[in-house]
């Protein structure tokens, strides 16, 4: 239902539209001709909220604040990304080719978003994930792994002969608490257990348990050094143990192109008057995977907000003007000048 919200004014405004079925979802390109270099605008469509949040917690405005699942996570940067991408068309002088990718499934996929095969090859990468709070954009993200801890006991009647069962349960708890210490044990390192399921019946000593947990780290080696520490378990009368990673993602390592893509977006704010910089963050996103493909990438390029994932989440309307005329004025600079360090006075951009 988002994507077909978006694709009728992206194709009211000229973008060629593409569609693909991926993964049990569907994901949409559009595709706004220009000049010859090549620059993506990469969002997604899904959030983590259950189907039905927004019925009882509904969008809604306060000042200039908005407020609903999934405002700043991220349905701000796709509206954002419409905005810019008008003014944009509307501009005369050079612009680039711009490829909107919008697909419908980041939040919970472990693997490369669909349509890499033309992210890969543009000049530049800008995802429209939110500003943070103090309207700062992204240049590095974390690695990370999802992981799964599986407890395989023995049942029993909890009542007659519970010594006759070995807890599934109490052994992976143990386990899971074991793992959390691993939290800051190096710089940056994460330990988050999101999911805790296990046993059948309240007077049954539960034979299987699961726990998901989430992994993250500055340095790929020390993520790897986790996942080892993760899986030497110890040892519990008649219950076994084994770990699986369901997934891992590389990390958005920032190399001299990205950092001089954030020069030139740093410069055009300095002359714009509008406070930003450059951070890391732990989120992850799919500007991870197409960094790791060698393109230049920012992320953050949203309108401000925060406390995505809660029911707090936001975005600052107010923030919505400064943030798309600074997507359109890097847009147009990459197509000017491509992708390069600014001038003293940042006079390229």
């Amino acid at each position: 239902a988002v994507l077909s919200l978006l694709a009728e004014p992206a194709g009211q405004l000229g973008g060629e539209l593409e569609w693909r079925d991926e993964g049990g979802q569907r994901h949409l390109r559009a595709t706004f001709h220009g000049g010859a270099r090549r620059v993506g605008l990469l969002g997604h469509a899904d959030t983590v909220f259950p189907l039905g949040t927004a019925e009882f917690r509904p969008f809604r405005t306060a000042d200039h604040l908005a407020y609903g699942p999934g405002v700043a996570d991220m349905k701000g940067g796709l509206v954002l990304a419409l905005v810019a991408i008008e003014r944009l068309l509307a501009l005369e002088g050079p612009r680039p080719t711009v490829e909107l990718v919008v697909v419908g499934d980041e939040e919970s996929r472990l693997v490369p978003p669909p349509f890499m095969d033309v992210l890969g090859q543009t000049d530049a990468c800008l995802v429209l994930e939110a500003g943070g709070r103090d309207g700062h954009f992204v240049l590095g993200r974390k690695t990370g792994a999802w992981v799964r801890l599986v407890s395989q006991g023995r049942a029993a009647h909890s009542g007659t002969e519970p010594e006759r069962g070995s807890s599934a349960i109490l052994a992976l708890c143990r386990e899971v608490l074991r793992v959390a210490e691993l939290d800051g044990t190096h710089p940056g390192l994460t330990v988050s257990a999101g999911k805790l399921q296990g046993g059948s019946m309240t007077n049954v000593v539960p034979e299987r348990a699961e726990a998901a947990l989430d992994i993250r780290s500055l340095e790929p080696a020390h993520l790897d050094e986790a996942l080892q520490q993760a899986a030497a378990f110890d040892s519990h009368r008649g219950v076994r143990l084994s770990m699986e990673i369901d997934g891992r993602w590389p990390p958005m390592d920032p190399g001299p192109s990205s950092r001089a893509l954030a020069s030139t977006y740093e410069a055009l704010a300095r002359d714009a008057g509008v406070p930003t910089s450059a951070e890391l963050r732990g989120g992850m996103s799919d500007g991870c995977w197409v960094a790791a493909a060698g393109v230049p990438t920012l992320d953050g390029l949203g309108p401000v907000g925060g406390f995505d994932h809660g029911p707090d989440e936001f975005i600052d309307l107010a923030s919505f003007g400064d943030r798309a005329a600074l997507l359109v004025g890097l847009l147009v600079a990459i197509e000017e000048h491509g992708i390069q360090s600014p001038g003293r006075n940042g006079d390229h951009a």
